[in-house]
């Protein structure tokens, strides 16, 4: 079967039609949001109360690392103020109005750090703030801009809401964004002219991955080590059949170490199947609007479908797709020397 790109938009009408929503249950919630806090805190316990300055004005809050600078805490903090009851003290009432308006006064913010670990440490309504805005903003968008791109498997979904955490959204200044990675994917694996799997996806992906975090004159070399790292995770995941997980997956700490990561409902709140929401919809076609050839204008990935074929599991499948891959290196190399790259956005704060 050809690419999607290269099929008939008759042949693309009925594979939109074939395609299956894509949901993921609560226990592929939870490995996706352990994962991502091994490789940022080296352990799966929730740093609901963290709380620190990150540069002059930029604090860095909650458990991924929430920064005032992209209006995440600024959301969260208004989120949990409006579920007080109107009888009930609000430890940030000092603060919504500075971190809205993203003030540079630093005496605006005195005991700011102090409120968010005392309020984590005592309230699960605050935890579960912190939570939902994790899920409504970054798993949410992340279900959806996998599924526009015709991934099907948990950990493709966990492998962008690892690079949207890290990278962020788009950027209109800097303009490198998961949308771009993946238009970059979908072009190395269209030029071998030939069909693919998910694993063989994705494996390109990391690939492309590290080269952005490489290319980039902005990132710092221990930028592009933690990036290196975290694709390793990944790569050994996939390696290891675990791209379909249910209940447990195997992957690497920061540290190297081999690690299994288990269900464990009580570290969050419940939730059901991740739906997606029209709000998250409009958030994931925004961030994957890009041009997917020199030869479109304002294509985007939510109508070009870019995977077909069935997903096979297997750590065998998995090894051999991460040796094509190394074989398409020269290739991936050669694609970033052709083209200039606008630097990686690294938003301060996160992992």
């Amino acid at each position: 079967m050809r690419p999607a790109h290269l099929l008939s938009p008759v042949a693309l009408v009925l594979l939109a039609q074939e395609a299956q929503a894509l949901a993921l249950t609560d226990c592929q919630r939870n490995i996706i949001y352990q994962l991502t806090n091994f490789l940022g805190y080296s352990t799966n316990q929730f740093e609901y109360g963290f709380c620190s300055l990150h540069g002059e004005h930029t604090f860095t809050c909650g458990i991924i690392g929430f920064s005032t600078k992209t209006q995440d805490v600024s959301q969260i903090v208004a989120n949990y103020s409006s579920a007080l009851s109107p009888v009930t003290a609000n430890p940030f009432q000092a603060y919504l109005v500075p971190l809205q308006q993203q003030s540079t006064s630093e005496s605006a913010y005195n005991g700011f750090c102090a409120a968010w670990n005392s309020t984590a440490s005592r309230d699960p309504v605050f935890q579960k703030a912190q939570v939902n805005y994790l899920d409504q903003n970054y798993l949410q968008p992340s279900v959806q801009i996998a599924q526009n791109a015709g991934l099907t498997s948990p950990l493709a979904v966990a492998q962008i809401f690892d690079t949207l955490i890290t990278n962020g959204y788009l950027d209109a200044q800097k303009g490198s964004t998961v949308s771009t990675m993946i238009s970059d994917t979908n072009s190395l694996l269209a030029a071998n002219g030939t069909t693919w799997t998910e694993q063989q996806w994705l494996s390109t992906f990391l690939q492309v991955r590290v080269e952005y975090a490489k290319t980039s004159s902005s990132s710092s070399s221990s930028t592009y080590g933690e990036t290196v790292t975290r694709v390793n995770s990944y790569q050994y995941a996939l390696a290891n059949g675990y791209i379909n997980f249910t209940d447990m997956l195997v992957a690497l700490q920061m540290s190297g170490q081999v690690t299994t990561i288990s269900c464990v409902p009580s570290l969050l709140p419940a939730s059901g199947p991740i739906p997606v929401s029209a709000s998250a919809a409009a958030a994931a076609k925004t961030t994957t609007s890009t041009t997917l050839s020199s030869g479109s204008t304002g294509s985007s990935i939510v109508s070009q479908p870019i995977f077909v074929g069935s997903v096979v599991e297997g750590s065998l499948i998995g090894i051999a797709a991460l040796c094509a891959v190394v074989i398409a290196g020269y290739k991936i190399r050669a694609h970033f020397r052709r083209f200039k790259h606008i630097p990686l956005d690294d938003v301060e704060g996160r992992f």
